[in-house]
């Protein structure tokens, strides 16, 4: 029996009709305060949207109540700097908001230009290592070969290699047969 046949033969068997289900939930003290919470919040919720819609008297409340809301529930949004309001809208609150804006963009470019100028810094020291390896590998090669060139010349004259006409003779023969081995290997197979 798969697991889903036995879970629908269980279910069919314990299931319980929706009165008795209703009568159950209705009997848990937990499940009908929640729903008479979710009735009620819902009933504010439809006044608050009907404020909304209706530009009464209660306009200035219901900005208060939406703002609010808008600024996830906080009574009014907390400024971290003090605000001088005798700027607003004056000749010299233009002026300053210029200068800062003026002063924003200046340390903006600073920025790219220090942050450019170190990359290129830093390339140009990596460039230098590198000629500093290839120099010292350069120069350690040169020295390697001129020991390699004094050592020859140092040792001893090598005698030159005689090698006698019965070993020539047995090396040649041994080849000899090998080849022959190995075309007999290949030239006795019937071809696919």
């Amino acid at each position: 029996m798969t697991p889903v046949a036995a879970y629908y033969y269980y279910y069919a068997k314990n299931k319980k009709s929706d009165e008795e289900m209703r009568e159950i939930l209705t009997k848990s003290p937990s499940y009908t305060k929640q729903i008479t919470e979710r009735k009620a919040q819902r009933k504010d919720m439809v006044k608050f949207l009907d404020k909304i819609r209706s530009t009464d008297e209660n306009s200035a409340e219901v900005e208060r109540n939406l703002s609010e809301v808008l600024r996830a529930g906080k009574s009014e949004q907390k400024r971290k700097h003090a605000v001088d309001r005798g700027f607003y809208g004056s000749k010299e609150g233009a002026e300053m908001q210029l200068k800062a804006m003026a002063d924003k963009q200046n340390e903006e470019r600073e920025r790219r230009e220090r942050k450019k100028e170190e990359k290129r810094l830093k390339a140009a020291a990596k460039n230098e290592k590198k000629q500093k390896k290839k120099k010292k590998k350069k120069k350690q090669a040169a020295v390697e070969e001129q020991q390699h060139d004094t050592d020859i010349t140092e040792t001893a004259p090598m005698e030159p290699i005689t090698n006698s006409k019965p070993q020539v003779a047995a090396a040649i023969g041994t080849v000899a047969a090998a080849a022959v081995a190995i075309g007999a290997l290949f030239i006795g197979r019937p071809r696919s």
